[in-house]
């Protein structure tokens, strides 16, 4: 016995370790066999992964379509395509229906099969929980104006969902999307939910232990530095045939071409921020990918209009001044190469709805003799210097700020502010830290100006609905930058949207556009041309065509070697 008890110790000993420690031990076969990878840089630092939560939103959210989709999805052509539901619910194949008194009921039905990343099966209820939570008052993170018209959403089954809508409302196809109710795991989220909310929006689901229902689900994450997705060999559309994504967080644009260039980042995600010069560079000199360009999100300058400082900035005349004062074609010649165009609206010229209402909406072409004489009819004199002097004696000075570290935004920045102080408008350029950029509060109370990107598609007119204004009430929420509150938009904006006729909906759109090109709260200076680079051996990633939407199909996504 003796004997035989020292021979299986010697057995033990000599035969190979078996480890515990879950960093080095697999979690899928996907990661064993982990054969297909790619690296892709964002230019953002971002906080989680559910991207309405976070203040870099647009820049969020490529990264949230890989580990989270909704029922359905834009593609880069603003066409609605099925994920998780089977179909997109139309009154062509009668799952929407508009009742004679203009309340609507859309039935979805979800694809068998659906499971969270924790294996967990999907099913209605997690859609009646996420309606239960983005409604919720307590927790204004979430809110979203277009949820007034919602009236109640119910689990006929565990694979039907059905909404119903208080009245006619163009975006409700949308719910249970990026744009409006993305879905939460109920299973994981409930508990606390009910039992201590204020906790809510604190638990680590929210970033580094984020579940969701997308094609890649989260295997490491640092802050500050990167995060790794692999495959979900559950995804209800097939496991994607790429196995790992490397995301970087490059908040620099120099940065972000360095790494291209050296080959360390092979793929962009969202928009960069790299001027065109810049792409320019990359595409000359990197031979193993390509550069592909689109219209993608508006440039802007956001006044500040709750409390403004100097507080002329208030006065829409003045803004018209500002406006006649740049010469906004000459900085797309520069900056873009003249590839893009001066905006009218939040509409690009590409877009189709663009050429229905293109005649209803005022331009402000380049007259800087215009801008002066309105500036001298606010009751300014201008000083022997040629500068504009407040009524104390003091000079006329405004503040534009934008995010340091994109090239771009600040070449605009210091270009708009020349051409200001051309007419006599002093300007103090400030450039803000990322990270700094996060404070909600610090951002909505600035001074003056914010010089940023915003979506370029109908869906900026949301964002300067009153019910997005930041405030110390709804805890600095919202992306009305200009905190712009004016009843006659907010009307015309709930018009559009609960108009279904196409022809009625252009002429209320058409007064919407109208408005706000004269009562100017969002100055636009140029559609920005959005390069995205991608790697020769990637096939099946498109340009950044609709910010947010880039990872769609990224189930598709492929290599060639």
């Amino acid at each position: 016995m003796l004997r035989l008890l020292l021979l299986c110790v010697l057995l033990a000993t000599c035969g190979p370790r078996q480890t515990t420690d879950p960093a080095t031990r697999p979690s899928s076969a996907s990661q064993q066999a982990a054969h297909k990878r790619i690296v892709a840089g964002i230019r953002s630092n971002p906080a989680g992964l559910y991207a309405k939560l976070t203040t870099s939103r647009y820049t969020s959210a490529p990264i949230e379509g890989l580990v989270n989709v909704g029922f359905s999805a834009l593609d880069d052509q603003l066409n609605l395509q099925p994920r998780l539901a089977e179909a997109v619910p139309t009154l062509e194949n009668g799952l929407w229906k508009v009742a004679p008194d203009g309340r609507m009921e859309i039935t979805w039905t979800l694809r068998p099969g659906i499971r969270w990343h924790d294996g967990t099966p999907f099913t209605a209820e997690d859609a009646v929980f996420t309606t239960t939570v983005v409604q919720d008052e307590r927790l204004p993170d979430f809110g979203d104006s277009k949820y007034r018209f919602l009236e109640k959403v119910e689990a006929k089954d565990s694979r039907t969902v059905v909404s119903t809508w208080k009245q006619p409302f163009i975006e409700a196809d949308r719910l249970f999307t990026t744009d409006l109710g993305m879905l939460v795991p109920r299973h994981l989220l409930e508990p606390t939910y009910h039992e201590d909310p204020s906790r809510f929006l604190d638990l680590p689901y929210w970033s580094h232990e984020f579940i969701g229902t997308g094609p890649y689900k989260l295997r490491d994450w640092v802050l500050g530095s990167h995060l790794v997705v692999e495959a979900n060999d559950q995804y209800v559309l097939g496991r994607p045939k790429i196995d790992l994504i490397e995301v970087r967080f490059i908040t620099e644009t120099a940065g972000l071409t360095a790494n291209i260039l050296a080959g360390a980042v092979e793929l962009t995600l969202g928009t960069t921020g790299l001027s065109l010069e810049q792409a320019i560079e990359v595409r000359d000199r990197w031979t193993d990918g390509k550069v592909h360009t689109a219209p993608a999100n508006l440039r802007r300058l956001s006044p500040q209009l709750m409390t403004p400082n100097p507080a002329v900035i208030g006065d829409v005349q003045f803004r018209r001044a500002l406006l006649y004062a740049v010469d906004r074609q000459e900085i797309i010649d520069t900056l873009e190469g003249g590839l893009t165009s001066v905006p009218l609206s939040f509409l690009p010229p590409n877009r189709p709805e663009f050429r229905e209402v293109e005649a209803n909406i005022p331009r402000y072409d380049f007259d800087p003799r215009r801008a002066m004489q309105l500036i001298e009819e606010l009751g300014y004199s201008r000083a022997g210097d040629g500068s504009f002097r407040e009524r104390s004696g003091g000079p006329l000075r405004v503040e534009i700020r934008t995010t340091a570290g994109d090239d771009n935004q600040t070449k605009i920045m210091f270009a708009v502010g020349d051409f200001w102080e051309r007419v006599g408008v002093g300007v103090d350029p400030v450039l803000v830290p990322p990270q700094q950029t996060q404070d909600r509060q610090a951002q909505a109370t600035r001074p003056a100006f914010w010089l940023s990107g915003s979506p370029s598609g109908l869906e900026g007119l949301a964002n300067l609905h009153s019910s997005q204004v930041p405030t110390a009430d709804n805890n600095w929420v919202g992306a009305n930058f200009p905190r712009y509150a004016n009843a006659e938009y907010d009307a015309l904006y709930e018009r559009y949207l609960v108009t279904i006729p196409r022809a009625e909906r252009m002429q209320v759109l058409s007064q919407a556009l109208h408005h706000i090109a004269t009562q100017l709260p969002v100055l636009g200076v140029y559609y920005r041309v959005a390069p995205t680079m991608i790697t020769n051996r990637l096939v099946g990633v498109g340009p950044v065509q609709v910010v947010g939407h880039q990872a769609w199909n990224a189930h598709e996504w492929d290599l060639t070697r």
